[in-house]
């Protein structure tokens, strides 16, 4: 794998989990003043819930648009698991209705994760979550050639006039961030070298993919996968030309 080329560095990767995580409620673990550290430290670490956070994961690292091209994410996913789960953990009691019933005496027990370990954990897979990326996006494109040849052979390169990116619609706190990501994005289907020598054809139809996103919370919730959602949707619209000609086989 060591052609692979290169991916911008402008586009953010797993580090974005690494964020997410460091956003869910934190506990604080106090170390126990009586042990050899010395009853004259007091010391802390921050814990997540590690129920939340592999929740948070599996969503981040999956990709359902995926199940019928590779399965590399649900191996990542699966190797991502099995190091979480070999951290150390703390149980706590949690009273569930703090704050309601002071009186109550119902715990439920939930277990932590420091937060450094996860840290740490995402730091060490981070160049094979950077590999599959691009062997993804390798594969996507060899994936897009082909079904360019299949279309061009029952029907002329229409090539779609260039039109001017359009407002981004959604909340007012999304629009700003969201034509950041699409920005972003441009900018790496501009300079990547994977997609240089696209056609004019194949190009076009970047660019109509691109314009036709106009919801900001899409490029928002897909920051993380910029690269494979977008040639994924200019591969969907590959298997639309060829079936409105395929179609007309049948009369239609």
């Amino acid at each position: 794998m060591s052609d692979l080329p290169h991916a911008n560095p402008a586009l953010p990767g797993i580090e974005l989990l690494e964020r997410q995580i460091s956003r869910l409620p934190i506990k604080k673990f106090k170390w126990d003043p009586t042990n050899s550290l010395g009853s004259y430290l007091e010391m802390s670490v921050d814990m997540v819930n590690i129920n939340e956070v592999m929740k948070l994961s599996k969503a981040f690292i999956l990709d359902k648009n995926l199940g019928g091209i590779t399965v590399l994410f649900k191996q990542f996913w699966q190797r991502f698991e099995g190091e979480v789960n070999q951290l150390p953990t703390k149980n706590f009691k949690i009273d569930p209705f703090h704050g309601f019933n002071q009186s109550a005496t119902l715990f439920v027990q939930e277990v932590y994760v420091e937060l450094k370990d996860i840290q740490t954990t995402i730091r060490k897979l981070e160049p094979v979550w950077n590999r599959i990326e691009q062997a993804t996006s390798v594969l996507l494109s060899e994936v897009i050639l082909t079904k360019e040849r299949q279309v061009l052979a029952v029907m002329d390169s229409p090539i779609q006039e260039t039109l001017p990116l359009p407002q981004l619609v959604g909340k007012k706190d999304e629009l700003k961030r969201g034509r950041e990501i699409r920005d972003q994005a441009i900018a790496y289907f501009q300079g990547s070298e994977l997609f240089r020598d696209w056609s004019p054809f194949l190009r076009s139809r970047l660019d109509v993919v691109i314009a036709e996103v106009d919801n900001a919370s899409w490029w928002i919730e897909n920051e993380h996968r910029l690269v494979r959602g977008i040639l994924l949707k200019v591969s969907q619209s590959l298997d639309e030309l060829l079936f409105a000609e395929l179609q007309q086989l049948a009369g239609g």
